[in-house]
Order: C-alpha cells, then structure tokens, then sequence
C-alpha cells in the first residue's frame, strides 16, 4: 500500500511542478492583458495598465489590439500544454491501474493508482482548464480580429482627400437646387441631384466611422477583456456584454453633431449657395456625377472594413 500511494503522490507532485506558470492550469485567476508585462512592452513606450485600453489613435488600437491578442494567444498556448501534461499522467496511471493486476502487481497498488486517476479526473473537472482554454482562444481571436479591422481602416483611402470631396459634392447639391433646371420633373438635375444627396450621406457616415472608430474599438477591446474575465470566474460566457458593446457600434453622431474630422454637418447654414464659379446646367451635372463617383471608393471601402467587428465578438 505504501508504495502504490508514495506512487499517486509523486505523480501529482510531477503535474504540479509542471503546472507552475501564472494562469496555467492550478491557476484559475483569470488573465488579464492589462496586468501583463509582455503586452505593455508589445504596445509601444509608455503603456501602462491605466492606458493600454486608452486608444489615441487608430494606429495604436492595431498595435495595442495585436498586443493582446498575443498575450490571450500565450495563456491559451500555456493551459494547452499543461493540460496535455495532465492528461498524460492521469492515462498513464489509469493505465498502470489496469496493467499493474495483470501481472500480479499488490492490490494497494493497484488501488492507489485508481484512486490517483480518479482524483486527478476530479481536479481537472473542478479547474474546468478546457472552459478556460476555450475563453483565452476565443479572446486572442478576437482582438486579433479587431487588430485587422484597425490596420485596414487609415488604408482604406485619404481622409482630408474625402472631406474635401463631401464638401464639394455639398455645395454642388446647394447649387443645384437653385438652378432652373432642377424645377423640371425628371430632368438629369433632378437625377443628379437625388443621387448626389444618397452618396453624400454615405460618405458623410463613413467620415463619422473613420472618425471615431479607434474609440469604439477601445470600447470593443474592454468588452472583450471583461467577458473573458467573466467567463473564467463564473463558468458563463457574458455574451450580453459583448454583443451591447457592438450594437453601440453603430451609434455614431448625426445629423449636424458631426464628430470632429468628419467634414460638414448634414445641412448648410440658410442661404448658402456655394462657392461662387460654379457652372449651371449639364455642366453642374456632370460636376455633381464627378463628385459621386469620387466618394463611393472611400465610403464603400470603410463601410465594409467596419461591418465586419460584429462578427469579431466572441459569440460562442
């Protein structure tokens, strides 16, 4: 008996040395980026625990973002190989447990090695490591995901180049409306007229995305991290919290309460004609067209970049 349990023993004093790292597998404390060394120096010089989810920039919400989704990525790669270590012992001492009768092996030791195993199937299903392992791979993906999204957005065309544009497409609509061809029904003023005001507003909702977006991905990112946590203490996903952080996503400014860089608000003052210059008839048309199909590769491009961070929330 005493050496089938002097056997049990080393066998859980074997998987507890190996399970030593912070967040491994006799670590049940969830992980969290903010507290990591490795993710602050991966961020950029300065970041701290206070400001690594403080995005200034969308620049620095790629690197900060890339930065997390590594250190989940870590942990993940961590818990995996300690639980496969734990795993192995337990096989192998359900294993021995079978063997050892077979070939006349004492009976204590027999049983030590069972109750070893099954002891040790008992903590794996206390410390629930698979749960966790799944919330830490759900989370690297996630911020990996939203890291793209903020490396493709300043790609995705001129900012001042775009302002410029709506700006101009703006006055054009303005003049537009006063010139005497646009009093007649169905005339290309009027078709020009109706789709210039469309494409304005797209663009004008796409500068209002560019514009924010780096917060609205701090916001992603700390929703990310809070269910993570969340999932880890309690055994639940918070998928609630996830998805309320992305159906904010949509609520940006409207209207004339433009956010800052996103060019003119939606309505000119009372009175406002353009610039003055500008041409009238089939020229004016030609003019507004020019605009539309100036603007549609900035707000198409930005517009899908961001309909995809929805699908980057952890949803399982």
């Amino acid at each position: 008996m005493r050496g089938g349990f002097r056997a049990a023993v080393a066998a859980v004093l074997l998987l507890a040395a190996g399970c030593t790292d912070g967040h491994g597998l006799l670590d049940p404390s969830p992980y969290e980026p903010q507290a990591d060394p490795t993710v602050h120096a991966d961020s950029g010089a300065g970041v701290t625990a206070a400001n690594l989810l403080a995005f200034p920039d969308l620049d620095t919400a790629a690197v900060r973002l890339a930065a997390m989704s590594a250190g989940y990525g870590r942990v993940r790669n961590l818990l995996a190989r300690e639980m496969a270590r734990g795993d192995g012992l337990m096989l192998a001492a359900a294993g021995a447990a079978v063997i050892n009768p077979l070939f006349s092996g004492a009976t204590q030791s027999t049983l030590a090695l069972t109750l070893g195993a099954g002891a040790g199937a008992a903590g794996r299903g206390y410390l629930a490591p698979q749960q966790r392992l799944a919330a830490y791979a759900g989370a690297a993906q996630s911020m990996g995901c939203a890291a793209g999204i903020a490396a493709e957005l300043p790609a995705a065309g001129d900012l001042r180049s775009a302002e410029a544009t709506a700006a101009e497409l703006a006055a054009r609509l303005s003049a537009a409306r006063r010139d005497e061809a646009f009093k007649e029904p169905g005339s290309a003023m009027q078709g020009a007229v109706e789709d210039g005001q469309a494409a304005l507003g797209a663009l004008r909702t796409a500068l209002r995305i560019r514009a924010v977006a780096h917060l609205r991905l701090a916001a992603f990112a700390g929703s990310v991290v809070r269910g993570t946590s969340n999932r880890v203490m309690t055994g639940a996903l918070n998928l609630e919290a996830a998805m309320t952080a992305v159906r904010g996503l949509g609520q940006l400014p409207q209207g004339g309460a433009s956010a800052p860089g996103a060019g003119p608000p939606a309505s000119q003052p009372q009175g406002f004609v353009g610039p003055p210059g500008l041409p009238g008839g089939d020229a004016l048309v030609e003019e507004i067209r020019a605009r539309i199909a100036a603007a549609a590769p900035f707000t198409t491009t930005v517009t899908e970049i961001w309909a995809r961070l929805p699908a980057c929330a952890i949803t399982s």
